[in-house]
């Protein structure tokens, strides 16, 4: 990464369908690299996921020589755009979720907490110690109940945001595939 608000990646993959599909490599094998375990766009979103301030993406795939032929004839930045979009949709579907659950989850805590509210003023009107702590008890219970509800409107909506930008920073991303072995930085690779 030259710049903070610039994501410059590079990746080895075997084949340039590993853009969008996880390899089938274990971990036992010595071709085996820190993003083999997930598709290589999944492991920039992670990227981007760990660093929210990236705007842009620039990423360089380095594919055995028949791999950067094939790769030259497809549609790579039409197909980023609709994996992307894919994935916006899945976001905004789980936003809409959390918009139902949370209005759902917030009526319920507003009940809730109007019962511990009323249970506690009946209970505090007793007087003494013992009714004073089980009042003080169903009043805390009342504003608990208020949590879910209020962690799924500000969190769990700040994080689809949160996927949301990256995701279409992704369906932005910059591009390049390159043969291996045809950059001296990537001459060291093997190829199978």
């Amino acid at each position: 990464m030259s710049d903070g608000r610039v994501l410059e990646t590079t990746l080895e993959l075997d084949t340039i369908d590993e853009l969008f599909v996880a390899p089938t490599i274990s971990p036992l094998s010595v071709n085996y690299r820190p993003h083999s375990h997930t598709s290589a766009i999944e492991f920039i979103a992670g990227q981007l996921q760990a660093n929210t301030s990236v705007k842009r993406v620039k990423a360089t795939f380095v594919v055995p020589s028949a791999e950067a032929a094939r790769a030259a004839g497809l549609d790579l930045p039409g197909a980023i755009r609709r994996f992307s979009a894919a994935k916006l949709g899945d976001t905004e579907q789980g936003l809409h979720g959390i918009y139902w659950r949370g209005r759902r989850a917030l009526a319920m805590a507003i009940a809730a907490l109007s019962l511990f509210i009323g249970l506690g003023t009946i209970v505090h009107g007793y007087g003494g110690l013992l009714p004073e702590i089980v009042a003080e008890g169903f009043f805390v219970a009342g504003w608990v109940a208020l949590w879910v509800p209020l962690e799924m409107w500000f969190f769990h909506v700040w994080r689809h945001r949160l996927d949301r930008r990256i995701w279409q920073a992704v369906s932005d991303m910059e591009v390049t595939v390159a043969a291996a072995g045809s950059d001296p930085a990537h001459r060291g690779r093997s190829e199978p």
